[in-house]
């Protein structure tokens, strides 16, 4: 019984984190109601975040202080990117869950993977579009630079060919049928 019940821990745990978060989200909106604002409720939670992991990531890095993974100016644009993301997207939930009710925050909240998905093929079809007129552009501009080449080496061919001609007339009178393959021109 113990090996069955094993295979399905996982499926478990995900279940029970989405008792947690409706759970945490009826909380919340009993906390929203009786007065706490929603940006004051976002600072407290980021407050409380982090007096808990501080510590945890302050003795797990001294196991191996021996070398550093990031330097002031990495940790600054991850501190100042993750603040800003995380703060602007808990101040919109948080204000959705006073607006509205708990239960569409939680509905919302399990639709995030299928509008990320909508998102990532709208944004995905647009690169499309855009490489394949990129592609018009860039082969659009090449035949403009083929025309130009064309215009500016043509002539010069021909005035060569020419050259070559009456070059080859001077030293090989007797041959009649050269003069009149040489006279062909080479490029049509």
């Amino acid at each position: 019984m113990g090996d069955q019940l094993g295979d399905y821990k996982p499926a478990m745990a995900m279940v029970g984190l989405q008792f947690i978060y409706a759970g945490l989200a009826l909380f919340t909106r009993a906390a929203l109601l009786q007065g706490m604002s929603p940006r004051v409720f976002v600072v407290y939670r980021q407050a409380i975040a982090t007096l808990v992991m501080a510590p945890i990531a302050c003795f797990t890095r001294r196991r191996n202080s021996g070398r550093i993974s990031l330097g002031l100016r990495s940790f600054s644009l991850i501190f100042v990117t993750s603040l800003i993301g995380v703060t602007a997207n808990q101040n919109a939930y948080f204000e959705g869950l006073y607006l509205a009710s708990s239960t569409a925050a939680s509905a919302m909240t399990n639709l995030i993977p299928a509008i990320t998905f909508v998102i990532a093929t709208i944004l995905g079809l647009l690169g499309a579009f855009a490489v394949i007129i990129g592609l018009y552009v860039v082969l659009w501009g090449k035949a403009k630079d083929l025309e130009e080449i064309k215009q500016e080496v043509v002539p010069k061919l021909q005035h060569d060919q020419a050259k070559m001609v009456q070059v080859l007339r001077h030293k090989s009178p007797e041959k009649k049928n050269t003069k009149v393959d040489l006279e062909q021109p080479l490029l049509s």
